[in-house]
């Protein structure tokens, strides 16, 4: 009897034992399937409700996860998928940051340079389709604004001949300049707008150097191409010899020469051969000391006058100058020879031609011209009220008149 309680008591032992053992096991299973449901909802709560990575992503969010799901047991290929899933998470969030830090508020730092953006190339082909989506368009914009910077930074070196921005082409101008300036200002990139605009204005400064150089240098050029021929001043309204423009003119130009010092306006009017018939190409016509009549020319042609000229001074190099061009006599000018000009009276338009010659004929004494301005300098023998004597004409001014006469002129040589 007591045998067999002894037996029944180990059954019993034996069966409490194995109970014991089964509970201890199913346990542990259900904890370890407890842990890896909480860690897969520790590894969804890593995304949004559309599945999009959460803004507020961490690294160490993501290494926690990670650590937690290398600690699952039994589930082995969805723990490895898991694994894979999170690797892939790290490259995203990696290559986020290394956007965020290249490309702040979508704007590319401007010193980043195309290495690092090929490592960004490169990191963003390694990462998932489902990843790549959400780098494409910055990406895109990164490559863009570097394509733009770099562009607008060739173009200002390409203003200089050193990269250290202190020598400026020759060929540069402000408006290549300024060009560039406003493709600068486009950038995003304020710290790189600011620091190149000093170049930019120190390239402006050396054009302003260079300007102001340049026109110091052209105006002594300009200065030292004028030939001017300081003749004596002879006045005819001043000297009561009112129609004596040909004769205050030709007394001048023979003076500048050395021939008649002594001589007088008024005694050179009275010498002039006048013509009995108002034949100008004979003499003077009409009254050379009034102005009546008025509508009618006083005047000598050139023929005679210069013919007075060498009589009157034995200067045998005084010669009519008819049909000699401007640039003839500008070419007597530059040798030294002044010349008796026929114009008009104040450059107008020649009108009402009587006797050979127009209404409002005036003869001059052309003493200047200037080969780079093209400017002519002639002496007008009638002194103006505030006491200006000398005209300041353009080249074409001058020769329209001047042709408009006929091209008239004395050259005293």
């Amino acid at each position: 009897m007591l045998g067999r309680r002894i037996s029944f008591f180990l059954i019993l032992i034996s069966a409490l034992l194995m109970f014991s053992g089964i509970y201890i096991e199913y346990d542990i299973y259900q904890q370890e399937e407890d842990y890896f449901i909480t860690t897969k909802k520790s590894y969804y709560q890593l995304f949004n409700d559309n599945k999009d990575p959460i803004e507020e992503l961490s690294l160490s969010q993501i290494e926690k996860v990670e650590a937690e799901v290398k600690k699952i047991n039994r589930h082995d290929e969805e723990k490895g998928q898991l694994i894979n899933e999170i690797g892939e998470l790290k490259k995203y969030f990696i290559l986020k940051e290394e956007i965020n830090n290249s490309f702040p508020n979508k704007i590319l730092n401007s010193t980043v340079d195309l290495n690092t953006i090929s490592e960004i190339e490169e990191n963003y082909s390694d990462l998932l389709p489902k990843y790549q989506k959400y780098f494409e368009a910055d990406l895109v914009e990164i490559k863009n604004q570097k394509s733009t910077i770099d562009g607008v930074l060739l173009e200002i070196d390409e203003l200089f001949v050193d990269l250290e921005k202190t020598n400026l082409k020759e060929n540069v101008t402000k408006d290549q300049v300024e060009s560039v300036r406003g493709k600068l200002s486009l950038l995003k990139q304020q710290d790189l707008v600011e620091n190149k605009n000093n170049e930019l204005n120190n390239a402006i400064n050396i054009l302003n150097i260079r300007e102001e150089e340049a026109r110091k240098s052209r105006e002594e050029k300009i200065r030292n191409a004028w030939v001017i021929l300081n003749v004596p001043y002879i006045s005819q309204n001043n000297n009561n010899v009112l129609n004596g423009c040909e004769a205050a003119s030709l007394l001048m130009g023979l003076q500048y020469k050395g021939y008649l010092q002594s001589m007088t306006l008024q005694q050179y009017a009275l010498d002039m051969p006048k013509s009995k018939n108002n034949n100008a190409y004979e003499g003077f016509t009409h009254d050379i000391f009034g102005l009546d009549p008025m509508t009618i020319t006083h005047w000598i042609a050139p023929n005679a006058l210069a013919e007075f000229g060498r009589n009157s001074s034995s200067n045998q190099n005084v010669i009519d100058g008819t049909g000699y061009s401007l640039d003839d006599l500008d070419n007597e000018i530059l040798n030294n020879n002044p010349v008796v000009i026929y114009a008009t009276s104040y450059f107008k338009t020649p009108k009402e031609w009587i006797e050979g010659a127009p209404r409002n004929l005036h003869v001059l004494l052309l003493t200047g011209y200037n080969k780079i301005t093209q400017e002519q300098i002639v002496t007008d023998p009638w002194t103006q009220v505030n006491g200006k004597n000398k005209w300041y004409l353009s080249k074409s001014q001058l020769e329209t008149i001047y042709n408009a006469v006929g091209k008239k002129s004395v050259i005293i040589r």
